[in-house]
């Protein structure tokens, strides 16, 4: 065989050996590409299956949010008769309702014995200087008249009272811990933002930036927040 015929064999031998790499990278990238199709079909299928998810998700927490509401609503209805007393000394020698009813008496509002369903002091604890007290009332007028008087009196202190050492009392309506994370929150809003009023009633948290600007009733942190992040 001539050297020519080497060569053109050879040359045979190394293009039939192209083709077939070149077929087997074909069949390869063919492989690939199915595969990849494959995998793409599958996370858009895991996408749209977390969409779902997360979806469902926040349905969820609306609802359960509806609840929580709900449940908190319930025992706020629970506590609509009731006041918390912070700040009145009860000496050893009466009772929390007694003590009571002097500081009534001192602020010129008479509370009888049957207008109270209830009347005691919670645990001290440390933090403070005299036990919380609980009041409660037959009516809610009862109560609404007094809160009424208390609100339009600044600085109430035991001064009031007669005492040397004047020192601050709080009557506040009795609130859930929800709602008095809500109130306390809100008191710093509007401390930092400038605005002029925070109170609550029957047990509503409402806030006012201005005596002609609106009211705004507040129900949750998220509502405040949502109230306050539109005016910074």
């Amino acid at each position: 065989m001539s050297e020519i015929s080497k060569v053109r064999e050879g040359q045979i031998q190394m293009e039939k050996d192209i083709n077939e790499s070149l077929n087997l990278c074909h069949a390869k990238l063919d492989d690939n590409t199915e595969a990849l199709k494959s995998q793409r079909e599958s996370i858009e299928r895991h996408e749209e299956e977390i969409d779902a998810l997360k979806t469902v998700n926040t349905v969820l927490k609306k609802r359960l949010t509806a609840v929580e509401y709900d449940l908190d609503a319930e025992k706020q209805e629970r506590r609509l008769n009731s006041i918390e007393v912070f700040g009145l000394p009860v000496n050893g020698t009466e009772t929390p309702a007694q003590a009571f009813y002097g500081l009534c008496n001192a602020i010129g509002v008479t509370i009888e014995d049957n207008m109270i369903d209830d009347c005691f002091k919670l645990k001290k604890v440390d933090t403070i200087k005299y036990p919380t007290i609980i009041v409660r009332f037959v009516k809610r007028s009862d109560k609404n008249n007094l809160m009424s008087k208390v609100r339009v009196r600044r600085n109430l202190s035991t001064a009031i009272l007669g005492m040397k050492e004047s020192s601050p009392i709080y009557i506040n309506e009795a609130l859930t811990s929800t709602r008095k994370k809500t109130l306390l929150a809100a008191r710093k809003l509007v401390a930092e933002y400038g605005w002029k009023y925070v109170w609550s009633r029957t047990g509503k948290i409402f806030v006012r930036k201005s005596d002609s600007s609106k009211i705004h009733a507040v129900n949750s942190i998220e509502e405040l927040n949502e109230i306050f992040g539109a005016r910074k």
